[in-house]
């Protein structure tokens, strides 16, 4: 992978700004900590330093769509081993039991005053400590990229369906001493199809959508998902949500529609920071288009303002 360069730009010329000799490993899964934005919108860290049997999981988060997220962090270069690492992980992870997952984590939780059922009750996903129904993603980090590495996530995305991201991060100092954290955004893009069931369960649109009917919810949800197909988004159903995902990258979530009505409203989930590295589309485009990020309740009403922001952001050519 390219290495990087930044200037500062002055009144006079752009300045090159040197990487600053601050030890990135020994801050980086603070920083992640304290802003999990920083690997993904959206993420809220649930353990640090999570011990299963293949070692200590550096920090384990839940996105939006309620997947639990391995982080690991490497003090230099991200290669094979470090893959294979955190897909150990990964299997630990999917064989404990919920109540031991819970036991790993109160201690980080109750240090962080925050309420795991109510993390879990804001996602839908109140079931998704429990073996059957647990989902999982990984991100590796580190400040180097193996060469070839993108052939690996490929294969396990396209292959094996499975969601794992590479991050590369490297600090900058100016001459001044101000610094900056430079993260490379561009993920190898993955190729899949506009519209898979989730690999467990079977579930496709018109079951997710059968439960927003009964639920009243039909119509909100029959316009979203109009939109979403218009404008040639990816389909990826899970139980009771459909996530619409970038067209060549069906690991990432740009809208999460549940069927679940919350006050007589359906919960939608939109990632905005997540245009940028897809689109030809600046985040404030964005933004202005669809609103702000997280989580909202739309009526038919509401749903049909996210369908005109995305004709907004994404218009349609007249042949």
């Amino acid at each position: 992978m390219a290495g990087l360069a930044v200037w500062q730009i002055s009144d006079t010329a752009p300045v090159l700004v040197k990487e600053s000799p601050v030890k990135l490993e020994s801050n980086l899964e603070s920083w992640i900590e304290q802003c999990p934005a920083l690997v993904q919108f959206g993420l809220t860290v649930l353990g640090r330093q999570v011990r299963v049997d293949a070692g200590p999981i550096d920090l384990l988060a839940i996105d939006a769509q309620g997947r639990l997220c391995i982080i690991e962090l490497k003090r230099d270069l991200v290669d094979r081993k470090a893959m294979a690492q955190v897909q150990d992980y990964a299997a630990c992870l999917a064989q404990m039991s919920g109540g031991e997952l819970r036991s790993c984590l109160d201690s980080h939780l109750s240090s962080r005053d925050l309420d795991l059922d109510a993390i879990l009750d804001e996602r839908d996903a109140q079931d998704a400590l429990e073996p059957a129904t647990r989902r999982l993603s990984m991100y590796v980090v580190g400040t180097r990229i193996s060469a070839g590495l993108d052939r690996l996530v490929r294969f396990l995305s396209e292959q094996h369906g499975l969601p794992v991201f590479v991050k590369r991060f490297t600090v900058y100092e100016s001459e001044h001493g101000e610094r900056f954290l430079v993260r490379e955004t561009a993920d190898e893009e993955i190729e899949m199809p506009a519209e898979k069931p989730a690999a467990r369960g079977g579930w496709t649109i018109e079951s997710v959508r059968a439960d927003a009917v009964a639920a009243g919810q039909g119509d909100a949800f029959d316009i979203l998902e109009q939109a979403a197909r218009k404008h040639g988004l990816g389909i990826r159903p899970w139980k009771n949500a459909v996530m619409y995902t970038p067209p060549t990258d069906g690991r990432r979530c740009f809208i999460t529609v549940w069927s679940k009505p919350r006050d007589g409203k359906l919960k939608i989930f939109v990632e905005t920071p997540l245009v940028p590295e897809f689109f030809p589309r600046t985040r404030e485009e964005a933004d202005a288009a669809l609103g702000e990020p997280g989580y909202r309740l739309v009526d038919v009403e509401g749903a049909r303002e996210v369908a005109r922001g995305l004709d907004e952001l994404f218009p349609v050519e007249s042949s």
